[in-house]
């Protein structure tokens, strides 16, 4: 298997010429004759993932990625305080602007509804 290269390698040596992965019309097509660019290579994330201190889980096993999620490595109880103000705000505001409409205007639109509903 091959090193895993940087962005700034491949560019490197797209730009002088060398790399046909990249660019398989170019100097080395051979390279491509039996890469899957759109496959998926477990072999190469694998090792991409410990060497970023990661680990690779493969997403056809749905039961290994449930217990990635909802392992105890993943989440984090974390204490916070939480302003309950705003949530008590908005019905006492309901509450105050239903007190101050005046009564003769909500009776008025109980009996168009009322008329509405007779015809």
């Amino acid at each position: 298997m091959a090193r895993v290269q940087s962005a700034l390698e491949m560019e490197q040596q797209q730009a002088n010429g060398m790399h046909g992965r990249n660019a398989p019309h170019g100097n080395t097509p051979t390279e491509v004759s039996n890469a899957n660019l759109s496959g998926q290579d477990q072999a190469s994330l694998k090792k991409l993932a410990s060497e970023t201190t990661l680990s690779y889980l493969d997403l056809q096993a749905t039961n290994q990625l449930y217990d990635a999620f909802s392992s105890r490595k993943t989440s984090v109880w974390r204490m916070a305080d939480t302003d309950l103000r705003p949530w008590f705000a908005v019905p006492a505001m309901c509450l105050i602007i239903l007190f101050f409409i005046p009564t003769t205007f909500l009776n008025q639109l109980f009996q168009r509804v009322i008329k509405r509903k007779r015809k």
